[in-house]
């Protein structure tokens, strides 16, 4: 199995590389919120959601306890993420 490498707030991704905010992908690149886009789409959109985390203090936090691994994590993300 592949290692994963350079994901950001991911859970239950394998054999990723370059994701934001994903869940459960398998072979992926360049995906935020599990939405795929193309390197250079990627890259901008990465740092503009890193810049603005950073400015808010939110960046390198952990999720909400009430966020993680619960049955209502899909439906939390599909509702907040459209």
């Amino acid at each position: 199995m592949a290692e994963s490498s350079d994901l950001a707030y991911c859970d239950n991704c394998y054999s990723c590389k370059d994701c934001i905010g994903c869940v459960g992908l398998n072979k992926k690149r360049y995906c935020i919120l599990n939405r795929q886009y193309s390197k250079e789409e990627y890259e901008t959109l990465a740092a503009t959601i890193i810049k603005q985390l950073r400015e808010t203090g939110e960046w390198g936090k952990f999720f909400p306890v009430d966020c993680r691994r619960s049955p209502t994590m899909k439906r939390w993300l599909g509702s907040t993420f459209r």
